[in-house]
């Protein structure tokens, strides 16, 4: 950005909101310009959850898609792009894991500036964004809308959540045992065979 803002300078908001507006503009040069397509082999590091870019995106996007205003999708290019967390608060990192792609999220903690608490509170925040896990570690609304779309799943899973031995949930799945012992090997646990009854006289 050329040249200082009036509007964030004259009220010393330079760290409130100034830096995150700083790098989303940045951003946009960056896509105006198209300079990812063209050096495609850069790799774009984008500080503070990439400043209003979530929010807007759509907005970006339809610029592009009516007036364009970009030479390519706004959005495909951003999820190239990688984003660190250092705005700390949830439910914005959720916003911009949904819109940019969690996996292009990197931990961020602004240090020096923030230590002690608050540089812990930089990564408690992201393991509080984190989906809630199933009991062998799967997000139980994704098992579930899986098992609805059961003709993509492989055969032999049952229903999420349901006790395997009450039957199919879904018409042509076959529930099967969680840990089946393998081929030709003793199973496990078995009883011990019982001894003969004696017969009365």
């Amino acid at each position: 950005m050329r040249g200082p803002l009036p509007l964030i300078t004259e009220h010393r908001l330079e760290w409130v909101n100034g830096a995150p507006v700083e790098d989303a503009t940045a951003t946009l040069h960056l896509l105006e310009a198209d300079v990812p397509r063209r050096f495609p082999r850069l790799r774009f590091h984008i500080a503070h959850l990439g400043g209003d870019l979530p929010l807007l995106a759509q907005r970006i996007e339809d610029n592009y898609e009516d007036w364009n205003a970009f030479p390519a999708s706004p959005n495909a290019v951003l999820r190239s792009m990688w984003f660190d967390a250092a705005n700390f608060h949830t439910p914005s990192l959720q916003l911009a894991a949904a819109t940019l792609g969690a996996s292009q999220v990197l931990a961020g903690s602004d240090h020096p500036y923030f230590q002690r608490e608050k540089y812990v509170r930089a990564f408690e925040h992201i393991r509080r964004a984190a989906p809630r896990r199933g009991r062998r570690g799967r997000d139980p609304g994704r098992q579930r809308r899986g098992a609805l779309r059961h003709g993509e799943r492989r055969p032999g899973r049952g229903w999420p959540g349901r006790r395997l031995n009450e039957g199919p949930a879904v018409e042509g799945l076959t529930p099967r045992r969680r840990n089946p012992p393998p081929r030709g090997s003793p199973r496990r646990h078995r009883p011990a065979p019982r001894p003969p009854r004696r017969r009365g006289r």
